[in-house]
């Protein structure tokens, strides 16, 4: 089954295209299936019960229990299944042959979260941050807020938005429309927003990268019940472009999930564990803890949001660089070097300086001077 995050959100089950109540699951064809081979789905439902249905590969064709085929797109084939705010639904899908021998299961899940959820526009991979390694300095981003699928007119949408340059909340309240396509501000009528791809946008949001935006969206039902999600954007002004080396890299930024590193699309974090710190002065230092095998060497490309390096004519002194420095587990440093900044990006390459990271000092510390 393709389900890459194993979580679905209202920016998924949209207001105009989701059912509150079921989704669709799209399950992949193995290149290697035979004719006569069947596919065992078996369902097990939010609500703790379960369905077994076998579907059977014939003549290139797949062919559902009730014999009727299932169209087939690229390889894949859809199935309905029921979901639940707040819960999950367990997909298994195990290969048979045709005398019903099994093979290979394979296990997804579907967690389910019917909140509001808000997107930064500029948050282009959504894990909160907002790149800002370029030349042009970001400063504010539009966001969109998702409208859960089960929403009514008489419904309002409430959306608090924490400014971080004054660390001050605003907020404002929406109600549906009879329409059910418009959204029209509680305090000021004339300020009515259009659903758009399940979305209302509120424009020109401020973002920094001192402290995160937060953003909580809360449905009130007519009825008056409630649900809410929160969001944050933040400015990924120093952080990793690209590797080369065996090295895999991931991000944690204020206690968030831990992610992949912006740009890249790993499949193995196993080796770091790394943490970007935001101080509070001007300085911004990402510290990088790998658990190593053996010794690296690695190349390593940071994006920085700042002018390329000065160097003093007279002393030879750098103005504006990057300090990487290499360290045990208590701090202690065995090797530093500084690299230039040069059109917002800095090169660590590892073996070309002749530095080596391993078991014992494996912490790279970067830190913008």
């Amino acid at each position: 089954m393709e389900n890459p995050d194993g979580r679905l959100d209202t920016s998924e089950n949209r207001y105009d295209t989701g059912d509150p109540t079921k989704t669709d699951a799209y399950i992949k064809i193995p290149s290697i299936i035979k004719e006569g081979d069947k596919i065992a789905i078996d369902v097990t439902n939010p609500d703790g019960s379960k369905t077994h249905k076998v579907y059977t590969y014939t003549n290139g064709k797949i062919i559902a229990p009730d014999h009727n085929e299932v169209p087939l797109n690229d390889g894949n084939f859809k199935i309905t299944v029921p979901i639940e705010h707040g819960k999950t639904t367990s997909i298994t899908t195990t290969m048979m042959d045709k005398a019903g021998n099994k093979g290979e299961s394979d296990t997804n899940e579907i967690k389910f979260n019917a909140s509001p959820v808000a997107k930064f526009v500029k948050d282009l991979d959504g894990d909160g941050l907002i790149d800002d390694t370029g030349p042009v300095a970001v400063t504010s981003s539009d966001v969109k807020v998702y409208v859960p699928s089960g929403t009514q007119p008489g419904d309002t949408l409430k959306i608090s938005i924490l400014d971080p340059n004054t660390n001050k909340q605003s907020t404002v309240s929406y109600v549906l429309d009879d329409d059910g396509v418009h959204m029209i501000n509680k305090k000021n009528p004339s300020d009515i927003k259009v659903i758009n791809e399940g979305a209302i946008t509120i424009p020109d949001v401020p973002v920094s990268s001192k402290r995160p935006t937060l953003v909580d969206a809360t449905l009130i039902k007519d009825d008056g019940s409630a649900i809410s999600g929160t969001s944050s954007g933040r400015l990924f002004a120093f952080g990793v472009l690209d590797y080369i080396d065996d090295i895999k890299l991931v991000t944690k930024i204020d206690n968030a999930p831990v992610r992949a590193s912006k740009y890249l699309d790993e499949e193995d974090y196993e080796h770091i564990i790394t943490t970007s710190q935001f101080d509070s002065t001007s300085t911004q230092k990402i510290n990088y803890n790998i658990a190593l095998t053996n010794d690296e060497q690695p190349y390593i490309k940071f994006g920085i949001n700042k002018p390329d390096t000065i160097v003093d004519s007279t002393t030879g002194e750098l103005k504006g660089y990057v300090l990487i420095e290499i360290k045990d587990e208590n701090g202690n440093i065995s090797d530093s070097f500084k690299l230039k900044i040069d059109n917002n990006t800095v090169e660590a390459n590892f073996e070309a300086l002749g530095k080596k990271i391993d078991r014992t000092h494996h912490i790279i510390d970067a830190t913008l001077c």
